[in-house]
């Protein structure tokens, strides 16, 4: 009994899922109606889209359009000398990077020396002021 039951499922979800199913089925007008009005919003904005794109068709049509496809060899160059371009920017880059470097290393052992000069001649003027005698 439920082998027999299995085999009826199986036979209705077949059906179901067969594409042609809902076509067997005739609509009403008013169901047809329904559905019209419910893809009314869309149907005007694919109307809408569909009279933009007639509009425009010239410029599609146009013959800068029909040239773009022999510009692709110079497309392709002007892409190389870009890569070219960044390449050599990328390598600046590095280069003055690496010279900052050098200058902010310099400026702190200016900066450094200076300090301790400065801390020694202060120590030198100290020790030669005159030493007051107390009478």
């Amino acid at each position: 009994m439920l082998f027999f039951s299995l085999f009826n499922i199986v036979d209705e979800l077949e059906r179901y899922l067969d594409p042609t199913y809902g076509e067997a089925f005739e609509l009403s007008d008013s169901l047809k109606l329904d559905l019209v009005l419910a893809r009314e919003e869309h149907l005007r904005s694919q109307q809408q889209q569909l009279n933009t794109m007639n509009s425009l068709k010239s410029v599609l049509d146009s013959q800068h359009i029909a040239d773009a496809a022999t510009l692709s060899d110079e497309l392709v160059q002007i892409s190389n000398t870009f890569s070219q371009d960044e390449e050599s920017a990328n390598s600046q880059n590095t280069y003055i990077k690496d010279l900052l470097d050098q200058y902010n290393a310099i400026i702190s052992s200016l900066t450094e020396t200076f300090i301790k000069m400065d801390e020694i001649v202060t120590k030198a003027e100290i020790a030669a002021l005159p030493k007051k005698s107390e009478d």
